[in-house]
Protein backbone atom coordinates (compact mmCIF):
# COMPACT_ATOMS: atom_id res chain seq x y z
CA UNK A 1 0.00 0.00 0.00
CA UNK A 2 1.44 3.37 -0.99
CA UNK A 3 0.77 6.75 0.66
CA UNK A 4 -0.81 7.89 -2.62
CA UNK A 5 -3.27 4.98 -2.56
CA UNK A 6 -4.12 5.68 1.08
CA UNK A 7 -4.66 9.37 0.34
CA UNK A 8 -7.07 8.44 -2.46
CA UNK A 9 -8.89 6.02 -0.14
CA UNK A 10 -9.27 8.74 2.48
CA UNK A 11 -10.52 11.27 -0.07
CA UNK A 12 -13.17 8.86 -1.32
CA UNK A 13 -14.21 7.54 2.12
CA UNK A 14 -17.98 7.28 2.40
CA UNK A 15 -18.24 5.77 5.90
CA UNK A 16 -17.62 8.96 7.80
CA UNK A 17 -20.79 10.79 8.90
CA UNK A 18 -19.02 14.07 8.14
CA UNK A 19 -17.86 13.03 4.67
CA UNK A 20 -19.03 16.21 3.00
CA UNK A 21 -16.21 18.10 4.71
CA UNK A 22 -12.81 18.31 3.07
CA UNK A 23 -10.54 15.44 3.98
CA UNK A 24 -6.92 16.02 4.92
CA UNK A 25 -4.39 13.25 5.05
CA UNK A 26 -0.76 12.93 6.04
CA UNK A 27 2.23 14.94 4.91
CA UNK A 28 5.95 14.62 5.22
CA UNK A 29 8.33 11.84 4.36
CA UNK A 30 8.70 8.16 5.08
CA UNK A 31 11.23 7.80 7.81
CA UNK A 32 11.91 6.95 11.39
CA UNK A 33 9.23 9.11 13.01
CA UNK A 34 5.47 9.33 12.51
CA UNK A 35 3.43 11.87 14.49
CA UNK A 36 -0.33 11.48 14.88
CA UNK A 37 -2.24 14.63 15.75
CA UNK A 38 -5.92 14.82 16.57
CA UNK A 39 -7.51 16.50 13.53
CA UNK A 40 -6.66 19.08 10.85
CA UNK A 41 -6.51 22.71 11.85
CA UNK A 42 -9.36 24.94 10.71
CA UNK A 43 -6.76 27.64 10.07
CA UNK A 44 -5.40 25.82 7.00
CA UNK A 45 -6.71 28.16 4.32
CA UNK A 46 -4.25 27.10 1.61
CA UNK A 47 -5.45 23.52 1.35
CA UNK A 48 -1.84 22.35 1.46
CA UNK A 49 -0.73 20.00 4.19
CA UNK A 50 1.87 21.34 6.57
CA UNK A 51 0.93 24.99 6.09
CA UNK A 52 -1.62 25.81 8.81
CA UNK A 53 -0.86 28.05 11.77
CA UNK A 54 -0.68 24.91 13.93
CA UNK A 55 1.70 23.19 11.49
CA UNK A 56 4.02 26.19 11.60
CA UNK A 57 3.83 26.25 15.41
CA UNK A 58 4.61 22.51 15.48
CA UNK A 59 7.59 22.94 13.14
CA UNK A 60 8.89 25.77 15.36
CA UNK A 61 8.71 23.42 18.37
CA UNK A 62 10.87 20.91 16.51
CA UNK A 63 13.60 23.35 15.43
CA UNK A 64 15.56 23.26 18.73
CA UNK A 65 15.72 19.47 18.33
CA UNK A 66 17.07 19.83 14.79
CA UNK A 67 13.99 18.21 13.26
CA UNK A 68 12.46 19.53 10.04
CA UNK A 69 9.67 18.49 7.65
CA UNK A 70 12.22 16.22 6.01
CA UNK A 71 12.59 14.10 9.15
CA UNK A 72 9.07 12.81 9.81
CA UNK A 73 5.61 11.99 8.57
CA UNK A 74 2.64 13.78 10.16
CA UNK A 75 -0.97 12.67 10.04
CA UNK A 76 -4.11 13.22 12.05
CA UNK A 77 -6.41 10.70 13.66
CA UNK A 78 -9.51 12.41 12.23
CA UNK A 79 -9.16 13.48 8.63
CA UNK A 80 -11.62 16.39 8.66
CA UNK A 81 -11.42 19.79 10.38
CA UNK A 82 -13.51 20.60 13.43
CA UNK A 83 -13.41 20.36 17.20
CA UNK A 84 -12.12 16.91 18.18
CA UNK A 85 -14.62 16.78 21.05
CA UNK A 86 -17.53 17.06 18.59
CA UNK A 87 -16.72 13.91 16.62
CA UNK A 88 -18.62 10.71 17.33
CA UNK A 89 -16.85 7.61 18.58
CA UNK A 90 -17.75 6.01 15.25
CA UNK A 91 -15.78 8.68 13.41
CA UNK A 92 -12.83 8.42 15.80
CA UNK A 93 -12.63 4.62 15.48
CA UNK A 94 -13.13 4.62 11.73
CA UNK A 95 -10.43 7.24 11.13
CA UNK A 96 -8.15 5.16 13.36
CA UNK A 97 -8.25 2.49 10.63
CA UNK A 98 -6.76 4.98 8.16
CA UNK A 99 -3.90 5.66 10.60
CA UNK A 100 -3.06 1.93 10.58
CA UNK A 101 -2.88 2.00 6.77
CA UNK A 102 -0.63 5.06 6.89
CA UNK A 103 1.57 3.38 9.50
CA UNK A 104 2.03 0.35 7.25
CA UNK A 105 2.86 2.55 4.23
CA UNK A 106 5.25 4.87 6.08
CA UNK A 107 6.91 2.09 8.10
CA UNK A 108 8.33 4.31 10.88
CA UNK A 109 10.51 3.09 13.72
CA UNK A 110 8.35 5.07 16.17
CA UNK A 111 4.86 6.50 16.24
CA UNK A 112 4.19 9.44 18.56
CA UNK A 113 0.64 10.50 19.33
CA UNK A 114 -0.18 14.09 20.27
CA UNK A 115 -2.99 14.52 22.76
CA UNK A 116 -5.42 12.22 24.52
CA UNK A 117 -7.75 11.56 21.56
CA UNK A 118 -4.92 10.61 19.24
CA UNK A 119 -3.48 8.40 21.96
CA UNK A 120 -6.78 6.75 22.84
CA UNK A 121 -8.03 6.06 19.30
CA UNK A 122 -4.82 5.27 17.42
CA UNK A 123 -5.04 1.49 17.15
CA UNK A 124 -1.31 0.81 17.26
CA UNK A 125 -0.01 -0.67 20.49
CA UNK A 126 3.66 0.26 20.21
CA UNK A 127 3.25 4.01 20.36
CA UNK A 128 4.60 6.79 22.50
CA UNK A 129 2.50 9.78 23.53
CA UNK A 130 3.09 13.45 24.15
CA UNK A 131 0.74 16.08 25.45
CA UNK A 132 -0.85 18.06 22.64
CA UNK A 133 1.12 21.17 21.63
CA UNK A 134 -2.05 23.24 22.11
CA UNK A 135 -1.39 22.92 25.86
CA UNK A 136 1.57 25.24 25.29
CA UNK A 137 -0.58 27.82 23.56
CA UNK A 138 -3.06 27.75 26.45
CA UNK A 139 -0.30 28.15 29.03
CA UNK A 140 -0.80 24.73 30.66
CA UNK A 141 2.67 23.50 29.69
CA UNK A 142 5.85 25.02 28.27
CA UNK A 143 7.59 24.43 24.97
CA UNK A 144 10.66 23.32 26.90
CA UNK A 145 8.65 20.61 28.70
CA UNK A 146 7.28 19.32 25.40
CA UNK A 147 10.71 19.36 23.74
CA UNK A 148 12.36 17.59 26.68
CA UNK A 149 9.70 14.87 26.68
CA UNK A 150 10.07 14.40 22.90
CA UNK A 151 13.85 14.29 23.18
CA UNK A 152 13.61 11.49 25.78
CA UNK A 153 11.20 9.51 23.59
CA UNK A 154 13.46 9.84 20.58
CA UNK A 155 16.61 8.91 22.50
CA UNK A 156 15.13 5.69 23.82
CA UNK A 157 13.31 4.75 20.63
CA UNK A 158 15.63 5.52 17.72
CA UNK A 159 19.22 6.42 17.12
CA UNK A 160 18.57 10.10 17.71
CA UNK A 161 21.46 12.33 18.61
CA UNK A 162 20.43 15.72 19.92
CA UNK A 163 22.80 18.42 18.74
CA UNK A 164 22.77 21.80 20.35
Amino acid sequence: MTPEYINQTIKSCKLCPDREKTKEFGWGVRGQIMFVGQNPADSNTTGLQGTSNFDNFFLDLLKPLNLTKDDFYFTNLVKIPGNIRDFSRQTLWHCGDHVIDEYVAVDPKIIITLGKYATRYTKIESKESLFHPAAIRYGKRTAEQWQEQLKKILQRSIEYKYKK
